[in-house]
């Protein structure tokens, strides 16, 4: 399919578009400055051919429909890359991630409405980003793809990486807090997506998990601060005289 769409392109001579190549290396590259920076902090790298130890979070959207693109990224980083990509809504992961310094510690975390968030300032050490469970709810949300989901499901494993249920253990995933290098965010860039306009931090599980996020040592794509300077906005306010 993928030689045959090739074809009807070059037929029309239209240009090669390397734009999901290039993104998918963007991520990559991130995820390689997260390693390096980590340094000797780190656990021992993965034995030739296996997948990178630490994974790519994909933050998505309940009943996530605009999915082919992403999905498209990230089979590019577990096929190219060797990165695995895990895909959360940030309600799910209100629940699911707590800041350590090493998998085992934060395997002995509380619930995280009991952690205790280090503060900004704190050693980067210290603020390492870990998904607890994941090996049991699989890769993807338990909101992705509201049609598409059923769809991958009745196809069997033909259908690809992300055919599994999400409530069957995934043997990609063997770690009981697997550690996130880079978080893409999908979601997260209106009020509906933190609960409406009126939530708050407290009553909010996903204004505490973006917090959570944004303290972490994880690399933000994009931190908070690119977001709201990407708003409309805030780009309205910047470009009035004397700002």
């Amino acid at each position: 399919a993928v030689a045959t769409t090739a074809s009807a392109v070059a037929s029309f001579g239209l240009p090669p578009n390397h734009s999901l190549g290039g993104m998918a290396a963007s991520i990559a590259a991130a995820h390689a400055e997260y390693s390096r920076q980590r340094g000797s902090d780190s656990t021992p790298p993965p034995a030739a051919g296996a997948p990178a130890a630490a994974v790519v979070l994909f933050v998505v959207q309940p009943g996530e429909r605009n999915f082919a693109d992403q999905r498209h990224i990230a089979d590019a980083l577990e096929r190219l890359h060797g990165i695995r990509v895990l895909r959360r809504t940030l309600a799910e992961l209100a629940d699911t991630i707590v800041l350590a310094s090493s998998s085992a510690e934060a395997e002995a975390a509380p619930a995280t409405g009991a952690t205790k968030q280090p503060a900004f300032g704190s050693p980067l050490a210290s603020r390492r980003l870990f998904i607890r469970g994941a090996a049991a709810q699989g890769r993807a949300s338990a909101h992705d793809g509201a049609a598409g989901g059923a769809r991958d499901a009745a196809a069997g494993p033909a259908a690809g990486p992300w055919a599994e249920a999400v409530a069957t253990i995934d043997p990609g995933l063997t770690r009981s807090a697997e550690e996130v290098a880079v978080v893409y965010l999908r979601s997260g860039y209106g009020p509906g997506d933190y609960g409406g306009e009126d939530a708050t931090l407290e009553g909010s599980a996903e204004w505490r998990a973006r917090t959570s996020l944004e303290r972490s040592a994880a690399i933000m794509c994009p931190n908070v601060w690119l977001q709201l300077v990407g708003a409309k906005k805030v780009q309205q306010v910047l470009a009035q005289p004397g700002v």
